[in-house]
């Protein structure tokens, strides 16, 4: 039985599928199934159980992934005590996209510059998958949506956010506020913020309000940036492109009730003593660029001297 094998079933009892945990380890669905197999014949038990929709693991799989997954921890640890390929230790990163470019790229480009003897491991994913990824020991430290109650994880709020609606500022668009009785004259763009976001929004304005909808944060900022139509953004991001004067802030209907977005700073516990500083640069740097704004809501925002209202119905700073 080998690493690999040890990998790819616990990859499997995490995400439940043959594909995806293809996909993750960037191999094919017969080398998965292979593998699986493979230790299936060695321990003599079933450790999957199939169905036509989904797996789940036996009795014998539960008990077996706890084994695995200490068995990986240990595996790792001792690759790094003795500095595989020149490096003294290696540390995993990982956020959901939209962290990378604005907070963590920022923040750790010097310290990944002076600290040649580590080897880095960065990762872009939704928050469920960089928290199992936590919890396995394969993340040290990154941000999350979503906290991690682990032994060996810590997690602290990091940032929170109002979102703002924003459009480009040669964009045309009605001088009025967006409201559900007037979508028909934005050109909405909907992006998924995550399920807090996503319930205030379907309860607020309706399933089929918007004329396109993405997930990438690139991809909606580009359809933003090429004057597609308006869309909700977290101010951490807007905040660029606002002092810019690339884009305009839009007044909107019940932002009142808008939920904040927050997010999580999460780090290995048993890993501390060697990621402590990449913990307190990300803070740092959340700190000094006033990134969170937890103390503000959408009403203070666009009412903030900062801001001055243009004759479109935007504001510019």
């Amino acid at each position: 039985m080998t690493f690999d094998d040890l990998n790819t079933f616990i990859t499997l009892a995490q995400s439940k599928s043959f594909s995806r945990t293809a996909d993750l380890l960037y191999t094919s669905q017969p080398t998965i199934s292979f593998r699986i197999k493979n230790m299936e014949a060695q321990i003599g038990r079933p450790l999957i159980k199939r169905t036509t929709k989904h797996i789940e693991l036996t009795p014998a799989g539960q008990d077996f992934l706890n084994y695995a997954v200490q068995i990986k921890q240990l595996y790792q640890e001792g690759l790094q005590a003795v500095g595989v390929n020149g490096f003294n230790y290696k540390v995993g990163i990982g956020a959901p996209e939209s962290f990378w470019k604005n907070i963590l790229f920022p923040a750790l480009e010097s310290y990944f510059l002076s600290h040649k003897e580590i080897s880095f491991k960065i990762f872009a994913d939704h928050s469920w998958v960089l928290n199992h990824m936590f919890i396995e020991g394969d993340l040290d430290v990154g941000i999350s949506f979503i906290p991690v109650r682990h032994p060996n994880v810590i997690f602290e709020p990091l940032m929170k956010n109002p979102y703002v609606l924003v459009a480009h500022k040669n964009l045309a668009i009605p001088g009025h506020r967006l409201t559900p009785g007037n979508l028909s004259q934005f050109p909405l763009i909907y992006c998924y913020w995550g399920e807090t976001f996503d319930e205030w929004f379907k309860a607020t304005y309706c399933v089929r309000s918007h004329f396109i909808e993405v997930e990438k944060t690139w991809l909606f900022l580009r359809l933003l940036r090429n004057k597609m139509g308006v869309g909700f953004l977290p101010l951490r991001i807007a905040q660029h492109y606002l002092r810019k004067g690339e884009f305009v802030l839009l007044d909107f209907d019940h932002s009142d009730t808008l939920p904040l977005e927050e997010n999580y700073i999460i780090y290995n516990r048993r890993q501390i003593h060697r990621i402590q500083p990449i913990v307190d640069e990300i803070k740092r740097y959340v700190d000094i660029n006033d990134l969170n704004f937890a103390h503000l809501s959408v009403e203070d925002f666009l009412t903030d001297q900062k801001w001055t209202t243009d004759a479109s119905g935007g504001q510019t700073p």
